[in-house]
């Protein structure tokens, strides 16, 4: 949910980018037309041989954070995991994505409902590196932590929400947006071991202002839960619809209902 943080003003830092290069491309072109000395062309040369490269490198960034936003924004888990893949596939070189981009596949992978695929595929991407990445690092965590959540694997819960708090509890100071991001874990990790009333007293009094779209459609369903293990079945339902009408392609909310008062 609250996996990479990307710079502000993208769109802004896009347009800079790309006036920059157009603007050494004409340089280059000058110098190579014009009456300069030898070292000059052969700079204005290199430049024109790097340009080329150095777009592709954007354009990956651009598909990057498209599928971010795919994923964050637009409840587009499906084109996410297609975008997000073609940049795991395509980052040879500098190797820019393989720390971020395999959680961005988890999270799609969870939305779509295939769960089950999200260990393996960490390991496949990280290979050696797969146990070295578990070690306080907060996106694996709450990845798994959301993963635990989600198949309602209590051990697994308690493993991954622990190792969340001792990275909170490493940091000297939390911005208000890790307060929070704590508090709604808290809430979720409540929801899903049975302390539903202190659940609820968490979600409720959450600061939601700054969540995206998927933030807001997990903190709706795990909402809902908490009200329906407290036997409050209307407002849980209301919850759920809620959830599912704010990101009616997350394939998860969709296929785990949380249903009213259980038929006797």
């Amino acid at each position: 949910m609250f996996n990479v943080r990307l710079i502000k003003a993208e769109g802004l830092r896009r347009v800079l980018v790309l006036a920059f290069y157009l603007a050494m491309t004409v340089v280059s072109v000058v110098m190579l037309t014009s009456n300069a000395d030898m070292r000059q062309k052969a700079f204005g040369l290199v430049v024109l041989v790097m340009i080329p490269f150095l777009l592709w490198f954007e354009y990956k960034r651009y598909v990057y954070v498209k599928a971010n936003d795919e994923l964050n924004k637009k409840d587009m888990p499906e084109e996410c995991l297609k975008h997000t893949r073609f940049v795991i596939r395509t980052d040879i070189l500098l190797k820019q994505y393989q720390n971020m981009a395999p959680f961005q596949e988890g999270y799609a992978l969870l939305d779509l409902d295939r769960a089950d695929e999200i260990k393996e595929t960490l390991a496949s991407r990280f290979g050696k590196r797969y146990e070295l990445s578990k070690g306080r690092n907060f996106e694996h965590s709450y990845l798994l932590f959301q993963v635990a959540a989600a198949k309602g694997d209590r051990n697994r819960l308690k493993e991954n929400y622990e190792e969340i708090e001792k990275i909170f509890n490493s940091q000297q100071r939390l911005s208000g947006d890790l307060i929070t991001l704590r508090h709604y874990i808290e809430a979720i990790n409540l929801a899903c071991t049975g302390e539903a009333t202190k659940a609820l007293e968490r979600f409720e009094l959450l600061d939601t202002n700054a969540f995206k779209r998927r933030e807001m459609t997990y903190y709706y369903y795990f909402y809902a839960r908490a009200c329906q293990a407290n036997h409050d079945y209307e407002k849980a339902e209301e919850l759920y619809q809620k959830a599912v009408e704010l990101s009616p392609k997350n394939l998860f909310i969709r296929n785990h209902p949380v249903t009213a008062r259980k038929k006797r």
